[in-house]
């Protein structure tokens, strides 16, 4: 099954814990004649912990409304944060109600799906919706409630023009072909007030002019990009066009991504030229602050250049026009192009295709496309606008550097270009350059060996979800600032040695958790891993029941083994447990341990996974364990463990009593991996040793083990220092 497993993985199939079920997997299923939907069902049982991304995609492939409905509800309990659903059913997907309780979710992307939309719906966490083709039936002006949402992309969908969106921090919305918005939606709805980016299709422009267009809107928009797809050029598209741009007095860019279907007729040209020439006032006003214009796919028509000319001579901001073509017409059209007069003296028309300075700028170092800025305005612009899609940035220093201005002035740079994902590793304990607390729209930020000295005025990192610091300095009044400003942090890893204070941790949000040192209680947090507590005389002076209690809703739990002996063992050296069950708790991952440090799964009666890697060996001849025994736990059950994974030195009497109590006492278990060791030329002591080798008996063994659950399945791993052994 494991062979099979990862020839799926090999095919097209990418897994653990982002799915994607793409064409390269549905095309390799295809050539094997396989059933997609039980190989799919397949890997997602092997899987335990949380789900990150599940993502169906398949233009050729058709799936069973009950089998994608299945695959919902299993992702809808891991903590499924992306999910995609595009595959090519005769008839749209029903989506199941299930899916509006994944309060995990932060990105949804949706292709020919319909669903009813339960009043009151809310997805607390979501930050992109994208939907296509998609049906919102029997709404009845239902409300839903999206108060992370940033993007939202509207592509052929149909009714959902009057659901109640509640979503506050939208910022981001494209229509196209859909969603029926006229000028008046602009005056009632105040998300549309807020949108600071913008993009329409040639249908929906027309659309805004439905109702008469007002000569100013009773609002005044916040609009700075507007993009225009697919814009066949009319005196009422083009009227709609200067209405949106007169009213958002901070839009700086427009992008017209291809005129089509340009009637080059005189009679045509001339009726737009004279409403040009009418509306001039309007004209300027609407450009009064653009600085850059961009159009794609230039054909060269008497149209597109009368719109060039336009707005070159009405730009008073303009810095660049940008013209992309689509074929050699571009060049003979050039000379003229640069003839026109500009009300800018600083305009620039790119008259080096964009694909050429594309090509140039991906051939050249870091440094040197930086260089290229000193050449001329144009290259500075074109080096500034390659740079600008850089949203991860590593940068990790081997040297001593105490303090170093050029680093600072680079992350200055990414703070100004969106960046996103910054990972940074000075040596030495050098000083963290402070314009790292100016990237606020950072999601992810990695801070490793360097020491933080608290800027003049620290600010909220309001979008920021996780947040690492390993072996920093930092003192513990700064750390805790730094924690309480950001609100909507959900994975925290601190690695701080040195770090002796308490910390109390204000992150309401906070879902992961993995560290070194003291804490105070954060009640909502979901997983939390303790690897390598500092055993010590100090840290037995936690009072470890009340430290788990605050934990009210943690579902995943990782320990090692130091952190079982401070757990289970008192100060005096007698064993103990909780007095209580952590009944939320359904993952527990333990590792580098001794079976006799396992008596903890006990106070998880609801687990569903189970993970013991690195279980380590005794003494030779260590005797049974009666914490172990099948006889003394009658009142113990795990009614709701599904999967084991066992890794380690299993072949020991100890190991067998594991193994049997699991598969004795789990009633719904589904599948056990047990990955082993084994030597049949010479058996260690204590080992199993009977005919004809170790491998053979201990499958024999554990394979006669009662098993509570008649859907069980145990697949061994077996290592003997020279050969794998896989079976079922």
């Amino acid at each position: 099954m494991l062979e099979e497993l990862a020839s799926y993985r090999r095919n097209g199939c990418i897994y653990g814990p982002h799915f994607v079920f793409g064409p390269l997997f549905f095309k390799y299923v295809s050539n094997i004649g396989a059933s997609a939907a039980t190989i799919i069902h397949k890997i997602l049982m092997q899987h335990t912990g949380n789900i990150m991304g599940f993502h169906l995609i398949s233009s050729t492939c058709k799936l069973a409304q009950s089998d994608v409905d299945q695959c919902i509800i299993f992702i809808s309990k891991h903590g499924i944060q992306k999910l995609t659903l595009n595959m090519a059913n005769d008839e749209n997907y029903m989506l199941p109600n299930r899916i509006f309780t994944c309060a995990t979710l932060t990105h949804l992307k949706l292709s020919r799906c319909i669903f009813k939309l339960p009043d009151g719906t809310k997805f607390p966490n979501l930050i992109s919706l994208q939907l296509e083709h998609s049906e919102i039936v029997n709404h009845q002006g239902s409300a839903l409630y999206l108060s992370k949402l940033e993007t939202l992309e509207l592509t052929f969908c149909v009714d959902v023009d009057s659901v109640n969106m509640v979503s506050p921090k939208l910022v981001n919305l494209s229509i196209l072909s859909s969603y029926t918005v006229t000028f008046e939606c602009f005056n009632v709805n105040p998300i549309l007030e807020r949108i600071k980016h913008l993009c329409l299709d040639g249908s929906s422009l027309k659309n805004l002019g439905s109702v008469p267009v007002p000569d100013m809107l009773d609002v005044s928009l916040n609009l700075q990009s507007l993009r225009i797809c697919d814009l066949k050029i009319s005196v009422k598209r083009i009227s709609c066009a200067l209405c949106l741009l007169r009213n958002s007095p901070n839009l700086v860019e427009l992008d017209i991504d291809e005129v089509v279907k340009v009637d080059e007729t005189i009679r045509h040209t001339d009726e737009l030229l004279d409403y040009l020439s009418e509306a001039v006032n309007e004209v300027i006003e609407a450009l009064r602050m653009i600085r850059t214009v961009r159009l794609r796919k230039f054909k060269g028509t008497t149209t597109e250049m009368c719109l060039i000319k336009v707005m070159l001579a009405h730009s008073p901001e303009l810095e660049r026009m940008i013209i992309e073509k689509r074929n050699a017409t571009y060049i003979p059209h050039l000379k003229e192009l640069l003839s026109y007069r500009r009300a800018s003296p600083n305009a620039e028309i790119n008259n080096l295709p964009r694909d050429v300075t594309d090509a140039i700028l991906t051939c050249l170092p870091l440094r040197d496309t930086v260089r290229t800025s000193i050449l001329s305005k144009q290259w500075r612009s074109s080096g500034a606008n390659f740079l600008r899609p850089i949203t991860k940035f590593i940068l990790s220093i081997n040297s001593c550097l105490k303090t170093c201005p050029m680093i600072d002035n680079l992350i200055l740079f990414l703070s100004r270009n969106d960046i996103q994902h910054l990972v940074l590793e000075l040596s030495c304990n050098g000083k963290l350059p402070s314009s790292v607390f100016k990237c606020l729209q950072l999601r992810h930020l990695t801070i490793r060996s360097c020491l933080i000295v608290s800027p003049p005025a620290l600010k909220e990192f309001n979008r920021l979800i996780s947040l690492e610091l390993s072996n920093v300095t930092i003192s513990s009044k700064l750390l805790e600032s730094l924690i309480s400003n950001c609100s909507f942090l959900q994975k925290l890893v601190l690695n701080l040695q040195e770090m002796t204070n308490v910390v109390e941790i204000k992150a309401p949000m906070l879902r992961s958790f993995d560290f070194r040192g003291s804490i105070q209680f954060i009640p909502l947090l979901a997983k939390i891993s303790l690897i390598d507590v500092d055993y010590s005389a100090k840290s037995r002076k936690c009072d470890i029941p009340k430290f788990f209690k605050s934990f009210s809703v943690l579902e995943n739990l990782h320990l090692d083994m130091r952190c079982l002996e401070f757990l289970v063992v008192d100060a005096s050296g007698v064993p103990t447990r909780l007095p209580f069950d952590l009944i939320f708790v359904k993952y527990l991952h333990l590792n580098s341990i001794f079976l006799d440090k396992v008596d903890e799964i006990k106070s998880c009666p609801y687990l569903e996974y189970m993970e013991i890697d690195e279980i380590r060996q005794w003494q030779e001849d260590s005797p049974a364990l009666p914490c172990l025994e099948m006889e003394g736990l009658s009142d113990v059950m795990f009614s709701h463990l599904k999967e084991v994974k066992l890794d380690g030195f299993l072949v020991t009497e100890r190991g067998m009593q594991l193994i049997k109590l699991l598969l004795g006492k789990s009633p719904v278990l589904v599948w056990m991996l047990i990955n082993t060791y084994t030597d049949d030329d010479e058996p260690e002591p204590g080992q199993l040793s009977e005919s004809p080798s170790q491998t053979n008996s201990f499958r024999a063994v554990v394979n006669a083990f009662w098993r509570a659950s008649p859907k069980a399945e145990v697949v061994f791993e077996i290592l003997n220092f020279f050969v794998v052994v896989i079976s079922v």
